[in-house]
């Protein structure tokens, strides 16, 4: 039986096997979501960020679907690899173009082998990867790079001959928690006072917070959630502008909109801040947070404690903020081992970089000892061993307050 592959440059060239293919609890695998990144010009050839889908196929039927992009550069990507690109650059090898397997601004773990109802899953996973490496070959590209891949789906990257690198984020878990009284008390005190302090600053400020309904998701609450935005991306040195206010005006008209979660503070009726979140799967995405004015703690309240007292309210298990910021986990945000994998092309380029890796790796590991001793709870409530912090983040201003993310 013949096995083709086949690349798509629009999502919409292959929109019903990618809603059929889509897990559940994924949201931005969501067309939706990549449908409105291309149409409102967010990404594409001239941003450097061109769509080439991979669809595998076999008898003309889909085996396997890959959301992948061809880059001219490495913003918005968040597995930091410009180390990588100036090795390249001195050894007169273009790093650029490369193949990113992955989802444009969203450093979220997720599926990256979609696969149909009815398709052996581990089949075309290993079949998916394998294709991997000689469509980069054939296409010219320096290197193929799958990004926050799910450990269950990195074992077949792995033996397809990819690198596999190591990351961190810093994830909230409910654990026993069914109110925000439960969740305080699993703090030390001193920790437990300064978060009850900070709330009780904005509340005395006349700043009130709270979850905006989908239907008041509004152009012009829209118009208010995109100035945030650019408040915050435009106030740091590494802010970039990825999304613009034609996005967040479209996304709501989809029924995408039933996964943003917009928390907006308020005083006197006059919003003065917001978060723009994604929910799905049971976890509350964290993306972006900015402000109207500067109000001491604000950032803490509408990012931390708002996000966390929305995730126990509405059931959801797990708050992911972003990249980077080891000061949350003294919020009760514990350390999340992410994965990617890599391939190279040039060879000795290829080892040195799997090598270099490889004490990243070890490094990883050993800091991971010194987190665990940092902890904020009064006693250990669960296991940190597949929770590995990564040396190789560093904090980007941009993030949202849980880390909302622009690298």
């Amino acid at each position: 039986m013949p096995l083709t592959v086949r690349l798509a440059d629009s999502i919409t060239l292959i929109e019903d096997a990618w809603r059929s293919a889509t897990p559940a609890g994924e949201p931005f695998l969501a067309f939706e979501f990549l449908e409105a990144l291309e149409r409102t010009g967010c990404i594409g050839e001239e941003k450097g960020w061109a769509s080439c889908h991979l669809v595998v196929e076999e008898d003309g039927a889909v085996l396997a679907l890959v959301p992948a992009f061809l880059k001219g550069h490495s913003e918005g990507e968040f597995i930091f690899d410009w180390a990588w690109a100036d090795a390249h650059q001195r050894y007169g090898f273009a790093y650029y173009p490369k193949l990113l397997v992955g989802i444009p601004f969203t450093p979220a773990t997720g599926q990256r082998v979609l696969t149909p109802p009815g398709v052996d899953r581990a089949r075309s996973l290993k079949v998916a990867a394998s294709a991997l490496i000689p469509l980069a070959e054939s296409m010219g590209v320096s290197s193929v790079h799958v990004n926050f891949v799910r450990e269950d789906e990195a074992a077949a990257f792995r033996d397809a001959g990819f690198i596999e690198r190591h990351g961190l984020q810093l994830h909230w878990h409910r654990a026993e928690s069914s109110t925000m009284d439960d969740f305080l008390a699993r703090f030390d005190s001193k920790r437990r006072n300064q978060w009850k302090r900070e709330v009780r600053r904005v509340d005395e400020a006349g700043i009130r917070w709270r979850k905006l309904a989908a239907d008041e998701l509004t152009p012009e609450r829209m118009r208010f959630v995109y100035r945030c935005y650019r408040n915050t991306v435009d106030a740091h040195v590494y802010g970039r502008p990825y999304l613009n206010e034609e996005f967040f005006q479209h996304i709501v008209t989809t029924s995408f909109r039933e996964a943003i979660v917009v928390l907006v503070a308020e005083r006197a009726d006059e919003a003065v801040a917001m978060t723009f979140n994604i929910a799905g799967g049971g976890a509350l995405y964290g993306r972006y947070w900015g402000a109207l004015e500067q109000v001491p703690f604000l950032h803490f309240v509408l990012g931390y404690a708002a996000a966390v007292e929305t995730a126990l309210r509405d059931g959801l298990h797990t708050i992911e903020p972003g990249a980077g910021g080891e000061h949350k986990q003294a919020r009760g945000f514990d350390p999340a081992l992410t994965r990617s994998m890599h391939w190279i092309r040039e060879p000795r380029l290829r080892r040195a970089i799997a090598d270099h890796v490889a004490h990243e790796r070890e490094a990883i590991a050993a800091q991971s000892l010194a987190l665990e001793e940092a902890s904020p709870w009064r006693a250990p409530t669960h296991t940190t061993a597949t929770r590995l912090p990564d040396a190789s983040h560093t904090q980007n201003p941009d993030t949202f307050v849980t880390g909302h993310d622009e690298d």
